[in-house]
């Protein structure tokens, strides 16, 4: 589904991703883990076609996409739902999912109620404009707007990231609901316990490098994943 080899971004002067090389198979979960800093979302923004200062290839469904505009990646069928939501706040539920389904491409959309099964609160909240949402309704909507431009692959960048625990747990149910579609998934996360219920790999970065990768159930015994993440 996705192959990615060498791949470094710069910020001026800055190196901000070393060679990072990664697969992720059709209907797989990776997660990328590190600290705060560990260069994470410049990765995942990077394979999305957000950054212009990127080396490397990225492959995707066969195809090299490395020089593509994150509009034309995006209507291949690999979905961003960012760190950082960005919604427009003056769009309503129902408004949002539409534009989401702009990206298709010619892929069949989910059915609304399909979304609203995952998500029965943005159902309940539809004519509601974005804004007004809580924090977590707000990362579930990023997320069902994804969903509807029928992606094959996602990336999430931190879905956990300053959300309730009650809330968090609908967002894993939803996220592995997702992946049991067969939709393929790139993980961005802090959060060990929550990687590991929806990965089954895993790679570590610091200061941009990847310093260890493996099966997701063997990073505790890792020394090197340890002194990346855990402390």
């Amino acid at each position: 589904m996705l192959e990615v080899n060498d791949l470094t971004v710069k910020y001026g002067a800055l190196t901000a991703v070393h060679g990072l090389s990664l697969t992720v198979g059709e209907g797989e979960a990776v997660a990328l883990l590190g600290a705060n800093g560990a260069g994470k979302t410049t990765a995942v923004e990077a394979i999305a076609g957000l950054h212009d200062q990127r080396d490397g290839e990225v492959r995707f469904q066969g195809r090299e996409i490395s020089r593509w505009r994150a509009s034309r990646i995006a209507r291949a069928g690999m979905a961003l739902v960012p760190q950082w939501r960005e919604l427009f706040g003056n769009f309503t539920v129902m408004e949002t999912l539409e534009i989401g389904g702009h990206a298709r491409n010619g892929r069949a959309a989910p059915d609304y109620r399909e979304i609203f099964e995952l998500f029965p609160r943005l159902e309940e909240r539809r004519d509601q404009i974005a804004s007004s949402l809580s924090g977590g309704e707000q990362q579930m909507l990023t997320i069902a707007r994804a969903l509807m431009s029928a992606p094959t692959m996602m990336i999430l960048d931190e879905p956990s990231a300053g959300l309730a625990v009650g809330v968090v747990q609908d967002v894993v149910r939803a996220i592995q609901a997702v992946r049991a579609r067969g939709v393929a998934i790139l993980l961005v996360e802090q959060n060990f316990e929550i990687a590991g219920s929806l990965a089954s790999r895993a790679l570590v970065l610091s200061t941009g490098r990847v310093v260890w990768q493996g099966d997701m159930e063997d990073v505790r015994d890792s020394e090197e994943a340890r002194q990346a993440f855990f402390l």
